[in-house]
């Protein structure tokens, strides 16, 4: 019952805003800073409701003003809360073109500024990440992907697709990796106090003077790095709190 009331009352949350908010971003429409504003607004109300604390790890990393490509580990429905309501100040996101069609979450999606890919058409892929490139070089903004491009519903970090790293090296930014703990061991909704989020920024890697030879190496490098460091928080989180690891995340 406490699952399903949290579901139902954070989706009327997001579902007020896409009402009241849009009036406001019209007068700065596609703005990345609209989203500061959306998420300092639903993040403590979400959170409250979701009973999950979270807790941020070397966030100057990301907040630094130098554009980066930022990666994150794509795990489920909570990857929203984790990293959408936590993105750094000017950084726009990268999502599939299908999250337009969700209600009042994809539209706050694009108002907030965020960037929507055709996967499913390469040719439109492509266009849209040069795209991106070329804001990132404009604006020096940086851009947010999930290079695993699907949910890994707690199987573990999965293979990366190219995309971000074509793009990191293209424009000579750092890969920056920024890692959530695993859900699906740390978080059950049905408890009053559903668990603890670790999400961490870990160091930069450079592309600087890096051409496409060498993107398997450095797409291999920041895997590893990710892998071995959520193994990490994971058992940080076992430590801590050994009765709740064993709690799932159905159905999120």
């Amino acid at each position: 019952m406490l699952y399903y009331l949290r579901v139902i009352t954070v989706f009327l949350a997001i579902a007020v805003s896409s009402l009241v908010f849009p009036l406001v971003f019209l007068f700065r429409p596609r703005n990345t800073a609209n989203t500061q504003w959306l998420m300092s607004v639903l993040r403590p109300l979400c959170f409250k409701i979701l009973g999950i604390k979270v807790v941020k790890e070397n966030m100057e990393v990301l907040e630094s003003p130098e554009a980066k490509v930022i990666v994150g580990n794509h795990q489920n429905n909570l990857d929203i809360f984790a990293f959408g309501c936590h993105l750094p100040r000017r950084t726009a996101t990268i999502g599939k073109r299908s999250l337009l069609f969700i209600p009042f979450f994809g539209w706050l999606f694009f108002l907030t500024g965020q960037i929507l890919i055709n996967r499913k058409k390469r040719s439109s892929a492509i266009a849209t990440l040069e795209k991106a490139k070329e804001v990132m070089l404009k604006k020096q903004l940086s851009i947010f992907m999930m290079p695993e491009g699907t949910r890994s519903w707690g199987k573990g970090l999965g293979k990366f697709k190219k995309g971000a790293f074509h793009m990191a090296i293209g424009s000579g930014f750092p890969v920056c990796p920024w890692i959530a703990s695993s859900f699906h061991t740390s978080i059950n909704l049905r408890r009053w106090r559903s668990g603890t989020i670790i999400i961490k920024a870990l160091d930069p890697i450079s592309t600087k003077g890096k051409t496409l030879d060498e993107l398997g190496e450095i797409m291999k490098h920041c895997h590893e790095t990710m892998e071995r460091e959520i193994k990490k928080l994971d058992q940080r989180l076992l430590a801590s709190a050994p009765s709740r690891v064993s709690q799932s995340l159905t159905g999120c």
